[in-house]
């Protein structure tokens, strides 16, 4: 027992030091994570959602009542995933006993078996291990006593993205049977159709979720004055774009660019944005003039 306890407490030190090393640098999440996510680094501009946060924070405070998986659903661009790593970082840094946490992008998925999918995120932060050492642990974390707080916390990102709603549903219905829903915390983010179409109606899965809106005024106020803009500076219709943080990225990305072209309208952030996306999911760099002869 004492032997497990101590294994445990290693790996819940090695995970948060890697969780926050990874959170520090934009190379090493893209590389980690499939896209920036440096909301530890101290030079990243990162608006807090407060009221998105508050209910995180009234979930996970509440977690042992319910056990309920926890769901930001939202359109993409209107930073789910920022939402919920900027709170989970926040939460590491501030209470030294938060759990320990598994982030686990949906093209890095490796099983739809609980214990498969956990047992290789642990792998991969500690270490190949001979003979299964990890899932024999991973087994007696899984029955140590049930409490108020979870063993782990699990963050399930982006499920619209890779794999078909029948693949999640197995993993997240059996993330809600023994020994797992008693000690692993799920979080999901998804875009809120493929969320509403395929579980919301689910009764296997028990859940609570919460519709992440684009910037409120004093969001887009604040995320503004961060970036040195001047909301007077632009039309109504563009503003209104600018609500959305990936458009706001977009527009702070590349104005220079776009003001020298004159081209600074809805029309043109839009168009750079599908190329911005288009080249991530490429890893190709390309011109405007090759750009628009794929359009």
């Amino acid at each position: 027992l004492c032997d497990t306890e101590a294994h445990y407490s290693e790996w819940s030190v090695t995970q948060k030091v890697w969780l926050r090393d990874h959170f520090a640098s934009e190379q090493e999440s893209r590389a980690c994570f499939g896209q920036p996510l440096h909301v530890g680094d101290p030079s990243a501009i990162v608006i807090a959602r407060k009221d998105a946060w508050a209910q995180l924070d009234a979930w996970y405070d509440n977690w042992r009542d319910g056990r309920n998986v926890y769901v930001i659903t939202g359109e993409e661009g209107d930073g789910k995933t920022w939402t919920v790593a900027s709170w989970m970082h926040e939460r590491l840094e501030s209470n030294e006993n938060f759990p320990p946490v598994v982030f686990v992008p949906s093209f890095s998925a490796s099983s739809n078996d609980p214990h498969a999918l956990i047992s290789s995120a642990v792998e991969s932060v500690l270490g190949r291990s001979p003979n299964g050492l990890w899932e024999r642990r991973l087994d007696q974390w899984m029955h140590r006593p049930e409490g108020n707080e979870p063993v782990l916390m699990l963050i399930l990102d982006g499920i619209n993205q890779h794999n078909d709603s029948r693949w999640w549903r197995k993993l997240l219905e059996s993330l809600q049977s023994k020994p797992w829903r008693s000690r692993v915390a799920v979080v999901v983010t998804s875009r809120t159709g493929f969320w509403n179409d395929n579980f919301a109606r689910l009764r296997s899965i028990s859940h609570v979720s919460y519709l992440l809106p684009p910037y409120d005024d004093d969001e887009l106020s604040l995320a503004l004055t961060r970036h040195g803009l001047d909301a007077a500076g632009f039309d109504a219709a563009f503003l209104e774009l600018l609500r959305k943080p990936r458009y706001l990225d977009m527009a702070v990305k590349h104005r220079d660019r776009i003001e020298e072209a004159g081209d600074f309208t809805p029309a043109r952030l839009v168009y750079e944005d599908m190329l911005d996306k288009y080249q991530r999911k490429t890893g190709m760099p390309l011109s405007d003039v090759d750009f628009r002869d794929i359009i």
